[in-house]
């Protein structure tokens, strides 16, 4: 039987659009049915197929971008964390892409020795350790400290132009974003299980206890710990507001409007008056680097704006949640001698111990209370390191800090000063300061998460310089006078 031109067409569009069709189908039955009864290792595999495909068949930038969205929520498996699992992903498929397409692995950095030191110092303060529990928990630390350096060599090496830069930062304060929406979610249903088994609140606020409604709330949302949430918000907020500055059309100005507000009451209700203080840092030093840029009206204009968000931020929380209130607790702050009185008996006791090997520290794990160890976190990075990996690991991180800063001052050339570029560079200065302030009042090596916005930061400062430092060399090389022809 003869097939026509028809028959064969249309045979060609079934099976061209059937398979298609059925795909279709079937990945909105499973999507429609995790809607409904989410299975977390689905979601796990399927963000895991996502990442392996975009690491093979796109730009690895893109892979960059799906772990900023990741990284807030962290599983944790036996050894580690899915967070080490994909950056140590991302490296080795990188490696393989790099070595086929003859590309530089990692760039070369101002910071290369010290970042090594900080690892030998892991590894070195591991002769402190004399339990097989302390040793596995001692490795699984210093391979999640390895794949925030990791992190951070990645950035510098795939953001490389003002483009990536504008982008990677707009996609931390959409990511970080969907993390204070938890902190929301957290404010009207304690304790709820947003996908059962991986992303959770914390349960010692469930409802049916007393306790947040005679103290009030204090919100950790999904990272499960105020301290580190009001961290994510102060800093983050800086972002926020310079993306709302640029905004060209009224959408944009409320997406950030919306963004930039919600963040701010999600700060205020995790009533941390450490990061609340370091904002307000962030603040006055945005200020003062801008001055000249910012007209008397402005000031005024920003001061009134500042204070009404404050004002409805707070008369929300206090009339329609149960959340503590930032003010009652700053009002009761109480010092001894320069020493907040919440600090005295955090600060002293991991000092006191440090001492005992103060050259090559305790091993990476902080004990917390156990085998004579201080009874609760030190809650100051700099202590934490001296506590855990001694003089010759704080050394090198406070190395790598003072390299850092320098290069976060890129921005102050007086041709880039006046550009966009010029004004994010200044932007991640700011929030490097504030890093490092609140760093004495927190430790960012606690648990899986903030350690990589640490290193991210860091990342972006590098990277920001180095694209700096590309432009004033091409604008150099254009105002070199022609060479005379020779007569």
């Amino acid at each position: 039987m003869k097939i026509t031109a028809v028959q064969k067409r249309v045979s060609d569009l079934v099976w061209r659009f059937v398979p298609i069709t059925a795909l279709i189908a079937f990945m909105s039955l499973v999507l429609a049915r995790e809607l409904v009864t989410p299975h977390r290792r689905l979601i796990k595999v399927s963000v895991a197929a996502a990442l392996l495909t975009l690491m093979f068949r796109f730009d690895m930038i893109y892979s960059l971008y799906l772990f900023i969205f990741l990284f807030p929520f962290p599983s944790a498996i036996y050894l580690g964390s899915t967070n080490s699992i994909l950056v140590t992903l991302i490296v080795l498929i990188w490696f393989i892409r790099s070595h086929s397409e003859r590309q530089r692995f990692f760039p070369k950095t101002e910071i290369d020795k010290f970042v090594l030191l900080l690892f030998g110092a892991y590894i070195v303060s591991l002769f402190n350790v004399d339990t097989f529990q302390g040793i596995k928990q001692g490795l699984t630390i210093t391979w999640r400290q390895v794949s925030a350096f990791a992190f951070f060599y990645l950035i510098v090496r795939f953001v490389t132009d003002e483009e990536k830069l504008v982008r990677i930062t707009k996609i931390i304060a959409f990511a970080t974003g969907l993390v204070f929406l938890t902190g929301v979610i957290e404010l009207f249903f304690p304790g709820a299980a947003i996908i059962p088994g991986w992303i959770h609140l914390g349960k010692r606020l469930g409802m049916g206890m007393l306790k947040y409604r005679v103290e009030g709330i204090r919100l950790g949302g999904a990272v499960t710990s105020h301290g580190m949430l009001a961290d994510f918000a102060t800093v983050t907020l800086f972002f926020i507001a310079y993306y709302f500055i640029r905004a060209k059309n009224p959408f944009s100005k409320f997406v950030w409007t919306t963004i930039g507000f919600v963040t701010f009451v999600v700060m205020l209700a995790t009533a941390n008056r450490g990061a609340f203080f370091g904002f307000i840092l962030g603040v006055v030093y945005f200020l003062y680097l801008f001055r000249k840029k910012i007209s008397i009206i402005k000031y005024v204009s920003f001061l009134v704006i500042f204070l009404g968000l404050f004002a409805l931020g707070q008369t929300f929380l206090e009339k329609y949640t149960v959340a503590a209130s930032i003010t009652q607790r700053i009002r009761g702050t109480q010092f001894k001698g320069v020493v907040p009185e919440t600090r005295v008996g955090t600060w002293k006791p991991a000092l006191v111990k440090s001492t005992e090997h103060i050259l090559i520290g305790h091993g990476p794990a902080y004990e917390h209370g156990r085998h004579g160890t201080p009874e609760r976190w030190p809650h100051n990075g700099y202590i934490f390191y001296l506590y855990t990996v001694g003089l010759v690991g704080l050394s090198a991180f406070l190395v790598i800090v003072y390299r850092i800063a320098k290069l976060s001052l890129s921005f102050k050339g007086k041709s880039i000063w006046e550009t966009n570029l010029g004004n994010l560079a200044a932007i991640l200065h700011i929030q490097l300061v504030m890093l490092l302030f609140e760093q004495l009042r927190t430790d960012h090596q606690r648990d899986n998460i903030y350690i990589y916005f640490i290193w991210m930061i860091f990342g972006l400062i590098v990277a920001a310089s180095r694209i700096i430092r590309k432009r004033e060399e091409e604008e150099g090389r254009e105002e070199e006078p022609a060479p005379v022809p020779s007569t």
